[in-house]
């Protein structure tokens, strides 16, 4: 591993467009219509649950990032904070999360290539999608978020023109009675609804490349927050305001089955645009945000050091992404049911919430000058919340399909297989991998 250090070089906006980019997939334009059946005309108020339950993922973020504006800041803070071994195992989460994540959303992008390019084959298109956006992360980090900036941007632009339109032309009656089926199955869809919030916590690693981290990304955080929980809600009432909510479960694209109840055959394109455009922009910052989580792990020698090298010219992790890119090619060749692969992702993620649920606990109470931080009471409350949620959803799904569970636990014993060998490996040659933890985190 060469000495060459990253660059801060991302702004507000670029944050902002990144993490929005990054949350904002594919799947609202398919969920809405699957949980609209389930919660009927009050399918909004699942939605602004599943926000306060983000919130919480929000603030800790907010509180790791800032006081530990490094790569890979929430695998610094659980290895530091609770365990070398839990921080290994939080990232080896993630990493078996992206390899599962990251096909999901580019077959989801080929799918919706299908409106322009009927017949097109997906696989190849997946794969394509996939080196494409890992090639472009090989860009200095500058030129990659700027990618995501107008990407993001053009989708925003489409997404909330077509709410904005839609909740004028939404009708009122549909809206009554508000809980048609309940609150049971209100909060039941919540929880749906939350996968669409997952990700949150990703901008803080890429904390080592954000100008002033301490201010930058907490306001990057709520800015995001904002716009991603406005364009859900928007999203939400349009689908059951316009089309009749028992009948959502048979629709498959809800956002552009409700566009049609309004708008010009030419315009309804416009959605299936808006769909490639998120799944782009999810794939290209899953691929920037968690490359350098593989770099963090080769920077503390869990990993070779090897992986961990950096261009000297582009200040890039270059191999960290090349083996991220690596591992969602293989992904994609697997070619799993995709409904598993989106669980699996879910767990991994909902895995590594918990750790830095209990790294926000254990964190110590000081903080740095200029540096957001949670103390008392508000810190204990997001810890804690963020524990019992994310554990209570993974613990929902290992039970809807206990198969996936299984292989979920058999990847999470694999890594640790992995832990104790390189551990061992690296004392026989005097090297003890806790004390390589003691780099500098202060940049």
């Amino acid at each position: 591993m060469n000495q060459v250090p990253l660059r801060r070089q991302v702004g507000l906006a670029g944050a902002v467009f990144t993490l929005v980019g990054y949350v904002i997939g594919a799947s609202i334009f398919v969920l809405p219509g699957q949980l609209g059946a389930r919660a009927g005309p009050a399918l909004v108020v699942s939605y602004l649950l599943a926000a306060l339950l983000a919130g919480l993922a929000c603030l800790a973020a907010a509180h790791i990032g800032s006081q530990l504006p490094v790569s890979g800041a929430i695998y610094v803070a659980v290895s530091r904070n609770v365990s070398p071994r839990a921080g290994f195992l939080v990232l080896w989460a993630i990493l078996a999360s992206v390899t599962v994540g990251v096909p999901v959303v580019a077959y989801g992008l080929a799918d919706y290539l299908w409106y322009f390019v009927p017949g097109l084959a997906r696989l190849p298109v997946a794969l394509m999608v996939v080196t494409i956006f890992g090639l472009i992360n090989l860009l200095p980090v500058r030129g990659s978020v700027l990618v995501q900036t107008v990407l993001t941007g053009a989708f925003l632009l489409l997404l909330y023109g077509f709410g904005w339109q839609a909740v004028r032309q939404v009708d009122a009656g549909r809206f009554s009675p508000f809980f048609a089926n309940g609150i049971g199955p209100v909060l039941g869809a919540a929880v749906g609804a939350y996968f669409s919030f997952t990700g949150f916590m990703a901008l803080a690693n890429i904390g080592e490349e954000i100008k002033t981290p301490g201010r930058t990304l907490p306001r990057a955080l709520v800015l995001s927050f904002i716009v991603v929980t406005v364009a859900y809600l928007l999203t939400a009432v349009a689908v059951t305001g316009l089309l009749e909510w028992r009948t959502l479960a048979d629709v498959p694209a809800p956002l552009a089955t409700a566009a049609e109840t309004f708008l010009p055959s030419w315009a309804v394109g416009l959605i299936s645009l808006t769909a490639i455009l998120a799944a782009a922009t999810t794939v290209h910052g899953v691929l920037l945000v968690h490359s350098r989580d593989v770099y963090a792990l080769a920077r503390d020698r869990v990993f070779p050091p090897l992986i961990g090298w950096v261009h000297p010219v582009t200040r890039i992790p270059a191999a960290a992404v090349l083996v991220l890119t690596g591992l969602a090619l293989l992904g994609v060749l697997a070619g799993a049911a995709l409904l598993d692969y989106a669980l699996l992702a879910v767990l991994g993620v909902m895995f590594m919430q918990v750790g830095a649920g209990v790294a926000l606990l254990r964190m110590p109470s000081y903080s740095s000058p200029g540096r957001f931080a949670l103390r008392g009471k508000p810190r204990r409350t997001v810890g804690i919340g963020l524990i019992v949620t994310s554990g209570s959803f993974a613990l929902v799904g290992s039970l809807e399909r206990p198969a996936v569970a299984l292989v979920f636990a058999v990847v999470m014993a694999t890594g640790l297989l992995y832990y104790s060998a390189r551990r061992r490996a690296l004392a026989a040659r005097g090297q003890h991998l806790d004390e390589l933890f003691a780099h500098s985190l202060d940049s």
